[in-house]
């Protein structure tokens, strides 16, 4: 089994190039509304790549709720009205 300290960790040979992270092992983001609630790499040592996992809290503001429901429709995805609390606040 090949454990991924080979490509990068502490156990490289002596004058031995340990290799970056790639960009696969990492979730980037940005903008307003979005806070990142955890972020985690699996220590998996099967490969030269760690997967990552994050969880996010992202704030969105609904304008009209009738073009929500339609623009839900068009993506063949099914809403009903009486799922929308009326004007719900959330405290973020």
């Amino acid at each position: 089994m090949i454990n991924s300290n080979k490509f990068f960790g502490e156990n490289a040979k002596a004058g031995e190039k340990r290799r970056t992270p790639a960009w696969c092992d990492r979730i980037l983001f940005i903008g307003k509304g979005i806070k990142e609630l955890s972020y985690t790499r699996v220590e998996q040592m099967l490969s030269d790549h760690r997967p990552v996992n994050a969880v996010f809290l992202a704030e969105v503001e609904i304008f009209s709720r009738r073009k929500l429901q339609r623009a839900l429709t068009f993506t063949d995805a099914e809403l009903e009205v009486e799922e929308f609390p009326p004007e719900t606040e959330f405290g973020i």
